[in-house]
């Protein structure tokens, strides 16, 4: 929870036994189990192409972020 609470180029590092750790959104890496708790830092919904580098930036990361995650999410998806 800590280490995902930290956004790489957003925060330092947090420190776990001695280890520097960032959060892993970019490689998406929720574990294989039947409970999962997700929470989502980076919104996915958007207005608009971003024009300004603030606003390319921002949708950047969104993209970065969640890209990975998403395609993770429908490999873990069950049929009803």
């Amino acid at each position: 929870m800590l280490a995902s609470a930290c956004l790489p180029r957003l925060q330092y590092a947090v420190d776990i036994h001695g280890k520097p750790h960032w959060d892993g959104g970019y490689a998406a890496n929720p574990p294989r189990t039947s409970d999962l708790l997700l929470v989502q830092l980076i919104p996915t919904d958007h207005s608009g192409a971003p024009v300004t580098k603030s606003e390319i930036d921002k949708r950047l990361g969104q993209i970065t972020f969640n890209a990975p995650l998403q395609k993770e999410l429908e490999t873990m998806r069950v049929s009803p």
